[in-house]
């Protein structure tokens, strides 16, 4: 609690952290990391402050493991939660459908069009034969062109 008490009146933050509360949030939290929910130990767990512009008050503390919170550092919130689900995620194809064959087997079946439709500039409706001979019965074209002029009139989500 001192450590803590000091950082705040070193940043000129106001600190009002109570053990009871700490304690109502681990247990609330099943001893859990709130942002990678790793099991907490007496040396692992930590106070991080949701709002990192105010202090470490009741209200404002998320119970995590010192490795995610120095981490997350200055990061928000929800963009740490993202980043360590996509963290969690990199060795899966989607999710879990590398390790579900039967969805898998369906969602790759249903996979129209492929290669033999981007390479072939010119398609006729009711002639056109695609995935093993099937004619195709629909065609749509989309110019995707024509989308980086709209695109670049809006906002991006870049830094």
């Amino acid at each position: 609690m001192g450590g803590y008490k000091n950082q705040d009146a070193k940043a000129k933050r106001k600190f009002g952290m109570t053990l009871e509360h700490l304690n109502t949030l681990l247990q609330k939290q099943k001893y859990l990391c709130g942002l990678c929910y790793c099991q907490l130990t007496a040396d692992t767990a930590s106070a991080d402050r949701i709002n990192n512009n105010l202090g470490h008050i009741d209200g404002n503390i998320l119970v995590s493991c010192v490795k995610c919170n120095t981490t997350r550092n200055e990061m928000s919130l929800k963009g740490f939660r993202y980043k360590k689900l996509l963290e969690f995620n990199s060795d899966r194809l989607v999710y879990s459908i590398d390790k579900e064959k039967d969805i898998y087997a369906k969602v790759k079946a249903n996979i129209a069009g492929g290669p033999s439709i981007i390479f072939n500039r010119y398609a006729k409706r009711n002639e056109t034969k695609i995935r093993g001979g099937k004619v195709c019965k629909k065609i749509i074209g989309y110019d995707a062109n024509t989308l980086y002029l709209w695109a670049l009139g809006n906002e991006m989500p870049c830094g």
